[in-house]
């Protein structure tokens, strides 16, 4: 959960410089760069979202499990987890993918 909140930031910071680029530079090139960071910066942000949501959910499935069942818990649940760890993986890689394309952006247009 702390990386994903630390991503969140990232995006934020992130969509700090873009609206920067916006306001200095107003040519059809720039604005194209700045609309595709604009979306990608939306979507991230709402699968970082959706993706805490998914594991807070996990997580208190698997409590609960624990609680009742002596600390057993059910194949599903643990599978579920595997997955969410991948997906967060993924999450991670694409972020520090569109980092590094936003910095080719930004140093062109800061």
């Amino acid at each position: 959960m702390r990386g994903l909140e630390f991503y969140n930031i990232e995006l934020n910071i992130l969509q700090e410089w873009l609206e920067e680029i916006a306001a200095g530079n107003t040519g059809q090139e720039a604005a194209e760069g700045v609309g595709h960071f604009q979306n990608q910066l939306l979507i991230h942000h709402d699968y970082i979202n959706g993706l805490k949501d998914r594991i807070q959910t996990n997580l208190e499935e698997m409590t609960r499990e624990a609680e009742e069942a002596a600390g057993y818990l059910k194949e599903g649940n643990l599978s579920n987890f595997a997955l969410l760890e991948e997906q967060y993986d993924t999450e991670e890689k694409l972020i520090k993918e569109l980092r590094k394309e936003f910095n080719r952006f930004a140093a062109k247009w800061l």
